[in-house]
């Protein structure tokens, strides 16, 4: 099974990371863009599979 992170990046910098959930990425990076007008905003995405998702969850990065 597929987790995928969406990442809300603000001019390069990763300014928040959503765990499955695309809407609250978009919400945020929506946010981001109305506050800081001309700045670049974009999600990225990370996808892990299910070994690396516990990983992840476990060392809380």
């Amino acid at each position: 099974m597929k987790h995928y992170e969406y990442c809300v990046c603000k001019d390069g910098w990763m300014m928040g990371a959503y765990m499955d959930n695309k809407k609250r990425a978009e919400e945020c990076a929506a946010r981001y863009a109305s506050k800081y007008p001309g700045s670049k905003i974009e999600i990225k995405l990370n996808v892990y599979d299910e070994m690396e998702y516990r990983y992840f969850k476990e060392v809380g990065c």
